[in-house]
């Protein structure tokens, strides 16, 4: 009887182990496919296997509803993608710093776009988080881009001195002092803080294609 019952855990181990592995198999291959539809230029596939029944068994709302903007925004759904937009900065089914991390990426990229619409709303969202570093710094950015601020230069130097950014907020504060430099023809200045910014960013992300756009431009006026 005891061999039995044995054998009978052993194989029942067995199954939940297989099952587990054949589960983390098709959960690698969605998030393949997934990506490799963004990568492709296939939107409609990004949202259609993100909305799969394995897909929202597999994975958290968050990292598909990720996949799912992207897809929005490449696509220039831009019914689906307000409404997703506006849906993931309130989602308490993601954790704070998953929203925070949304609205940041969502509001830089239209700030590089000047696109003051999105921002007033994304800015809106990002003082209601109560983070005081991030309201500061993305503040200070809004009023660069679209209020034409040249004088935060030195505030800005104190934000990067007090050592408590680092990172993309670190990167987007130089950028910002950049683009007052910029903003005052001061190109060499500009060119300079542009340049250090990149080593804040991934060098294929939206934040180093516009940091070397300036940057660019900068040099271009130097020579």
């Amino acid at each position: 009887m005891r061999c039995t019952m044995s054998s009978v855990s052993f194989y029942i181990l067995a199954g939940m182990l297989l099952v587990v592995a054949v589960l983390q198999i098709v959960k690698q291959r969605i998030y393949k496919k997934m990506q490799s539809a963004l990568d492709s230029g296939d939107y409609d596939g990004v949202i259609t296997a993100a909305g799969s029944f394995f897909a929202k068994y597999l994975y958290r709302p968050y990292v598909l509803d990720l996949f799912r903007i992207r897809a929005y925004y490449l696509k220039k759904d831009v019914e689906n993608f307000e409404t997703l937009l506006r849906k993931m900065v309130v989602n308490d089914a993601y954790k704070p710093a998953e929203r925070k991390e949304v609205m940041e990426l969502y509001y830089h990229t239209f700030l590089f776009k000047e696109n003051q619409k999105y921002c007033d709303e994304l800015l809106e969202a990002i003082k209601q988080t109560k983070d005081e570093k991030m309201i500061a710094y993305d503040g200070k950015l809004y009023e660069i881009v679209f209020q034409d601020h040249t004088d935060m230069i030195e505030e800005m130097e104190e934000m990067i001195n007090s050592k408590k950014y680092y990172g993309i907020p670190l990167g987007m504060i130089l950028y910002g002092i950049a683009l007052q430099y910029e903003k005052l023809a001061d190109y060499e200045q500009a060119e300079v803080n542009f340049r250090t910014s990149l080593s804040c960013f991934y060098p294929d992300s939206i934040y180093a294609e516009a940091a070397r756009m300036h940057m660019n431009a900068a040099e271009d006026h130097l020579q």
